[in-house]
This record gives structure tokens, sequence and C-alpha cells, in this order.
């Protein structure tokens, strides 16, 4: 029988990180080797923070019949466990806590933030080991809103305006090889502003 009760809290310390993000660049470095450097310090700053996140709060065990948590259930569900730390009600996460996500046994991400029937909703905050991070508001399991991301898959740090989890409005980014890129964007697409190659060249984006 399931207890819809909260099992804890954020601790202190968690809740002191998230509200503490460290704030991006406002302004995108001009060179390939200053961008470049930007997306290497972004990644040991995420892994760092990480790092204290699990001394703040270890990582919570897999459970058998956890919470529901949205962000899991996107997952092959026989090859994926979690654990949440908040309240359940209605057999879905809600209120603030963390979710652990474990995938073929080994941790694949950290969710620190306020959760709704199961959904991220409010201020929360991804966490990997390898250095993936994104800070933002969420709403229905989207973000919404301004974000920084260091995505390690795409080798790219920003700040990032989304509506429903598509980039609309400003954004900036730059990339591991020395790439980058600042503008608006339209569902999705960039229609003003700059791009910048590894090579140090500009193209103009729009009219």
């Amino acid at each position: 029988m399931r207890i819809d009760a909260p099992k804890c809290l954020l601790s202190a310390g968690l809740a002191t990180m998230l509200a503490s993000a460290a704030v991006a660049a406002a302004e995108l470095p001009q060179t390939p080797a200053e961008r470049a450097k930007l997306y290497a310090d972004a990644v040991a700053q995420a892994q760092q923070r990480y790092a204290e996140s699990l001394r703040a709060q270890p990582l919570l065990k897999p459970q058998s019949r956890p919470c529901d948590v949205l962000l899991a259930a996107t997952m092959p569900s026989e090859r994926t466990q979690w654990n949440w730390s908040g309240a359940c009600k209605n057999g879905a996460a809600e209120g603030s806590g963390i979710a652990d996500v474990y995938f073929d046994g080994k941790h694949k991400w950290r969710y620190v933030g306020a959760m709704s029937a199961g959904e991220r909703s409010g201020a929360g905050e991804m966490l990997s080991a390898s250095g993936y991070r994104v800070k933002g508001e969420y709403a229905k399991d989207e973000l919404n809103g301004q974000a920084y991301v260091v995505d390690v898959d795409w080798q790219t740090v920003g700040t990032i305006t989304y509506v429903d989890g598509t980039r609309e409005g400003p954004a900036w980014y730059a990339s591991g090889d020395g790439s980058g890129s600042q503008g608006r964007h339209r569902d999705g697409i960039q229609v003003d502003g700059v791009r910048y190659t590894y090579e140090g060249g500009v193209e103009k984006v729009g009219k």
C-alpha cells in the first residue's frame, strides 16, 4: 500500500545550490579559443556541482515501485530505475525533492527541484557526472523561460530561452570546437544575430 506522504525535503545544502546557481556570461566570447575555454570551464563547473550535490545528498537507491516521474518514464522501462526523495501524491512525485535516475544499473542523472503530478514544474536543475547541466524553470515537464544549459552530447554551453521546450527568443551558445551563436530563435531556428565558426569566421543571420 502506498502512503502519500513526504519522505524528506531538500537538504539545506541542496536548496542553497538550487537558489544560487552560477549566472552564465552575458556576452559571448569573440575568439574561438575563448569560446572553447568557456565550454571546457562550464563542463568542469557542472561536474563540480554534481559532486557537491552528492556530498549534500548521497545517491538515492533505485526502488522497484517509486513515485511516478515523467522524465524516467520516457526511457525504456525494463532498463530504467529511479527514486524520488519528496512527497508522493496519487502515485506521482509532488513538491520539492530529488530524483535519481539509473539506466542499465548506472546513474544517469539527478534532478533537484519541484514536481507536480510527476512532471518537472517550477525551478529545477538537471545534473550528471559527465558534466551535463540544465538549470531553469519548467512547466509540464518542459523548459519555459531562460535556462542555462551545458550539453556534453552537443558540446555546447549557453543561455537559451524556451517556450514549451522549444528555443524561442534570445539565446547564445559557445561550442567546444570554438564555434558559437548569438541571436533570436523562432520555432527552434535562429532568425537573426550572428554565427561564429571554429576558424574565426562570422556569419550574419537574417536581414
